[in-house]
């Protein structure tokens, strides 16, 4: 099956983009979803595992459209994210940690060239945050388990 046939099928039936499912979904937003292969950019969660992640997943702009105006309709600078991730992430500014040649030969012709460098940032950033989210949560979980005993 070929792209534009599953997003088309996507869009009209399944309606996977449209929050409460009652219209069809974006294309456009739908064939990030399938380039991304259905996964978090960040930290590679299947978004179809289940309808929390699928209902909250959202496309996040690698370079934050608050700082970045020329990058913010550019379908390369968006990526599917978890929630969580997005949350994490925010404005996170990965263009700060790369080096000058990058950030001068950087334009909306030229960001393929430099995507999985940008994200490799986004994820060391929002990664090792996400650990200590799961550790609270691990910790909250072990907690409970004691007292129920």
């Amino acid at each position: 099956m070929d792209t534009d046939n599953i997003v088309d099928q996507l869009s009209q039936e399944a309606r996977l983009t449209s929050k409460y499912g009652d219209k069809p979904g974006e294309p456009r937003w739908i064939k990030i979803w399938v380039r991304d292969g259905f996964h978090c950019a960040y930290c590679g969660v299947n978004i179809l595992q289940d309808v929390i992640h699928m209902t909250s997943a959202q496309l996040d702009h690698i370079l934050p459209k608050s700082k970045y105006k020329d990058y913010m309709n550019e379908d390369a600078n968006l990526v599917l994210s978890c929630y969580c991730c997005n949350q994490i992430k925010r404005a996170f500014d990965p263009l700060k940690d790369l080096s000058e040649q990058v950030k001068m030969n950087l334009s909306p012709a030229t960001f393929n060239t430099y995507k999985d460098e940008l994200l490799s940032v986004c994820r060391n950033y929002i990664i090792p945050q996400l650990n200590k989210k799961k550790a609270i949560l691990h910790k909250s979980n072990e907690i409970i388990g004691r007292i129920d005993k």
